[in-house]
Protein backbone atom coordinates (compact mmCIF):
# COMPACT_ATOMS: atom_id res chain seq x y z
CA UNK A 1 0.00 0.00 0.00
CA UNK A 2 1.61 3.25 -1.45
CA UNK A 3 0.19 6.86 -0.48
CA UNK A 4 1.15 9.67 -2.19
CA UNK A 5 2.05 12.71 -0.30
CA UNK A 6 1.72 16.24 -2.33
CA UNK A 7 3.41 19.33 -0.16
CA UNK A 8 2.78 22.86 -1.19
CA UNK A 9 4.33 25.77 -0.13
CA UNK A 10 2.99 29.17 -0.20
CA UNK A 11 4.40 32.33 0.61
CA UNK A 12 2.39 34.70 2.36
CA UNK A 13 2.18 38.62 1.08
CA UNK A 14 3.83 39.55 4.06
CA UNK A 15 6.55 37.49 3.80
CA UNK A 16 7.11 38.34 0.50
CA UNK A 17 6.77 42.11 0.80
CA UNK A 18 9.48 41.50 3.66
CA UNK A 19 12.13 40.04 1.22
CA UNK A 20 11.13 42.13 -1.44
CA UNK A 21 12.18 45.59 0.75
CA UNK A 22 15.35 43.84 1.86
CA UNK A 23 16.80 42.20 -1.39
CA UNK A 24 18.30 45.43 -2.30
CA UNK A 25 20.56 45.34 0.91
CA UNK A 26 21.17 41.59 0.84
CA UNK A 27 22.68 42.28 -2.90
CA UNK A 28 24.80 45.31 -1.71
CA UNK A 29 26.07 43.80 1.30
CA UNK A 30 26.66 39.98 -0.34
CA UNK A 31 28.81 42.50 -2.99
CA UNK A 32 30.53 44.64 -0.18
CA UNK A 33 31.55 41.10 1.45
CA UNK A 34 32.80 39.45 -1.49
CA UNK A 35 34.70 42.88 -2.82
CA UNK A 36 36.65 42.73 0.66
CA UNK A 37 36.88 39.04 0.60
CA UNK A 38 38.99 39.62 -3.16
CA UNK A 39 40.82 42.86 -2.17
CA UNK A 40 42.21 40.97 0.83
CA UNK A 41 43.46 38.24 -1.59
CA UNK A 42 44.63 40.23 -4.15
CA UNK A 43 46.80 42.16 -1.12
CA UNK A 44 48.30 38.54 0.00
CA UNK A 45 49.33 37.80 -3.39
CA UNK A 46 50.65 41.19 -3.93
CA UNK A 47 52.76 40.89 -0.95
CA UNK A 48 53.65 37.15 -1.74
CA UNK A 49 54.86 38.56 -5.06
CA UNK A 50 56.78 41.26 -3.47
CA UNK A 51 58.22 38.90 -0.73
CA UNK A 52 59.33 37.08 -3.80
CA UNK A 53 60.97 39.30 -5.69
CA UNK A 54 63.24 40.63 -2.51
CA UNK A 55 64.42 37.03 -2.22
CA UNK A 56 65.13 36.85 -5.74
CA UNK A 57 67.05 39.90 -5.75
CA UNK A 58 68.93 39.13 -2.96
CA UNK A 59 69.87 36.06 -4.15
CA UNK A 60 70.89 37.23 -7.71
CA UNK A 61 72.84 39.88 -6.08
CA UNK A 62 74.94 37.09 -4.04
CA UNK A 63 75.26 35.34 -7.12
CA UNK A 64 76.93 38.41 -8.54
CA UNK A 65 79.19 39.04 -5.99
CA UNK A 66 80.70 35.46 -5.87
CA UNK A 67 80.86 35.45 -9.77
CA UNK A 68 82.81 38.85 -9.33
CA UNK A 69 85.53 37.28 -6.93
CA UNK A 70 85.39 34.12 -8.98
CA UNK A 71 87.02 36.30 -12.00
CA UNK A 72 88.67 38.36 -9.67
CA UNK A 73 90.58 35.56 -8.22
CA UNK A 74 90.53 33.81 -12.00
CA UNK A 75 91.98 36.63 -14.20
CA UNK A 76 94.53 37.47 -11.08
CA UNK A 77 96.27 34.11 -10.24
CA UNK A 78 99.72 33.68 -11.58
CA UNK A 79 98.13 30.10 -12.93
CA UNK A 80 96.64 29.74 -15.73
CA UNK A 81 93.27 28.10 -15.37
CA UNK A 82 91.00 26.89 -18.45
CA UNK A 83 87.63 25.45 -18.33
CA UNK A 84 87.48 22.80 -21.27
CA UNK A 85 84.62 20.94 -23.00
CA UNK A 86 84.64 17.41 -23.04
CA UNK A 87 85.90 17.52 -26.72
CA UNK A 88 88.76 19.49 -25.50
CA UNK A 89 87.62 23.24 -26.66
CA UNK A 90 88.35 25.62 -24.47
CA UNK A 91 85.59 27.44 -23.41
CA UNK A 92 87.34 29.64 -20.68
CA UNK A 93 91.14 30.70 -20.14
CA UNK A 94 92.35 33.30 -17.58
CA UNK A 95 94.74 36.15 -18.71
CA UNK A 96 97.87 34.02 -16.93
CA UNK A 97 98.19 32.27 -20.72
CA UNK A 98 100.10 35.61 -22.02
CA UNK A 99 103.07 34.88 -19.14
CA UNK A 100 102.73 30.75 -19.96
CA UNK A 101 102.01 30.47 -23.84
CA UNK A 102 102.23 33.93 -25.28
CA UNK A 103 98.85 34.10 -25.91
CA UNK A 104 95.79 36.24 -24.89
CA UNK A 105 92.79 34.62 -23.95
CA UNK A 106 90.83 35.91 -26.56
CA UNK A 107 93.04 33.66 -28.85
CA UNK A 108 92.68 30.70 -27.12
CA UNK A 109 88.83 30.93 -27.25
CA UNK A 110 87.29 28.18 -28.88
CA UNK A 111 91.09 26.46 -29.78
CA UNK A 112 91.41 22.85 -28.67
CA UNK A 113 93.17 22.50 -25.34
CA UNK A 114 95.31 19.73 -26.37
CA UNK A 115 96.84 21.05 -29.82
CA UNK A 116 99.65 22.99 -27.55
CA UNK A 117 100.70 19.55 -25.73
CA UNK A 118 103.86 18.12 -27.59
CA UNK A 119 102.63 15.74 -29.80
CA UNK A 120 104.52 13.13 -27.76
CA UNK A 121 102.69 13.47 -24.61
CA UNK A 122 99.90 14.65 -26.27
CA UNK A 123 97.90 10.99 -26.30
CA UNK A 124 98.97 10.93 -22.03
CA UNK A 125 96.89 14.00 -21.95
CA UNK A 126 93.73 13.08 -23.33
CA UNK A 127 94.15 9.88 -22.24
CA UNK A 128 93.93 11.48 -18.51
CA UNK A 129 91.12 13.32 -19.29
CA UNK A 130 89.04 10.76 -20.95
CA UNK A 131 89.08 8.98 -18.04
CA UNK A 132 87.80 12.20 -15.81
CA UNK A 133 85.34 12.71 -18.37
CA UNK A 134 83.97 8.85 -17.40
CA UNK A 135 84.13 9.82 -14.12
CA UNK A 136 86.93 7.25 -13.38
CA UNK A 137 89.23 9.89 -11.03
CA UNK A 138 88.47 12.68 -9.83
CA UNK A 139 91.94 14.26 -10.39
CA UNK A 140 94.81 14.02 -12.26
CA UNK A 141 97.93 15.99 -12.10
CA UNK A 142 101.24 15.63 -14.60
CA UNK A 143 104.16 17.66 -15.94
CA UNK A 144 103.78 17.96 -19.94
CA UNK A 145 105.67 20.46 -22.44
CA UNK A 146 103.55 22.94 -24.13
CA UNK A 147 103.73 24.87 -27.18
CA UNK A 148 104.38 28.68 -26.88
CA UNK A 149 103.48 31.39 -29.55
CA UNK A 150 106.89 31.89 -29.93
CA UNK A 151 107.73 28.86 -31.21
CA UNK A 152 109.73 27.92 -27.66
CA UNK A 153 108.56 24.77 -25.81
CA UNK A 154 107.55 25.34 -22.01
CA UNK A 155 107.47 22.65 -18.63
CA UNK A 156 104.09 23.08 -17.29
CA UNK A 157 102.44 21.27 -13.96
CA UNK A 158 98.90 20.53 -15.32
CA UNK A 159 95.81 19.15 -13.04
CA UNK A 160 93.02 18.18 -14.36
CA UNK A 161 89.60 18.95 -12.43
CA UNK A 162 85.94 17.74 -13.48
CA UNK A 163 84.37 20.87 -12.13
CA UNK A 164 80.49 20.62 -12.64
CA UNK A 165 77.97 23.01 -13.93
Amino acid sequence: MQQRWTLSWHSTPAFEQSVASREPLLVLASGIVFTALFGLLLSLFARRAETIKVLVDRKTSELAEREALYRLLAENTSDMISRVAFDGTRLYTSPACMRLLGYTAEELLNSNAFSDVHPKQRSRLQAEYAKLARGEIDESKGVFTLHRKDDDWVQAEITLQLVRD
